[in-house]
């Protein structure tokens, strides 16, 4: 029988079989050595019993879940604005690299005195 992981994590979870059966119980005492799965992956896996419940037992990784895409989250507007002031004791025609858009516009909008008086009043 075929399903996907629903859940695994501290050593048991479940799993959707394709049939669209109830989930089944499986732990990694049950597990082959040297295979572990993790939630997403598509396994092959016969069902047993164990204390009256139905159990995943030889249970093999048929395709790994694919890996997450890291999307960067952007930083918060005030991170920003603080950093910006900060910065803006350099030359403003020095704006960091890092800088684009709406945080490089309001770097070049600060003047190093407004930085200094906007420090003061945060503190």
């Amino acid at each position: 029988m075929n399903g996907t992981v629903r859940y695994f994590r501290d050593k048991h979870g479940y799993i959707a079989p394709d049939n669209r059966s109830a989930d089944i119980f499986v732990h990694h005492s049950d597990l082959p050595p040297l295979i572990s799965i993790k939630t997403g992956d598509r396994v092959s896996f016969e069902i047993g019993s164990r204390h009256n419940r139905q159990i995943a037992i030889n249970t093999k990784l048929v395709e790994a879940a694919p890996v997450p895409t890291y999307v960067p989250v952007p930083p918060r507007e005030d991170y920003l604005t603080n950093y910006c002031r900060a910065a803006a004791t350099l030359n403003p025609s020095e704006v960091p690299l890092s800088f684009s858009g709406e945080a490089a516009t309001h770097f070049r909008t600060l003047s190093a005195s407004h930085a200094m008086e906007e420090h003061r009043n945060i503190k």
